[in-house]
């Protein structure tokens, strides 16, 4: 994954991307089942896991960032928390979203 992220690690980091990881490991899982797609999949359900994974990574990365441009050497994992919605709609939801 190339996606810019902050220059601090934060104790705790570790567990948002494990959480967004099982979410979209989740998620992915109704993809195959056909919840979000209504059958009609496109994606490989062998390819799903490593999607999951990478988007995660990206979402990670993207909140790290975010948080470090506003908090500096300072940042925590609770300033990340604040950042996720920006940054999922940053990845996930714009035009030019990474993923």
């Amino acid at each position: 994954v190339v996606t810019k992220s902050g220059l601090k690690r934060c104790g705790g980091q570790g567990d948002l991307l494990s959480g967004f990881t099982g979410t979209m490991l989740a998620w992915s899982k109704g993809y195959e089942e056909g919840v979000f797609n209504k059958g009609n999949s496109q994606i490989s359900h062998t390819r799903l896991p490593l999607l999951s994974c990478v988007g995660a990574a990206i979402l990670t990365r993207t909140i790290s960032r975010r948080a470090f441009e506003k908090h500096g050497r300072a940042t925590l994992t609770s300033d990340m928390i604040p950042e996720i919605s920006g940054a999922f709609a940053d990845v996930f939801e714009s035009p030019g979203s990474k993923i």
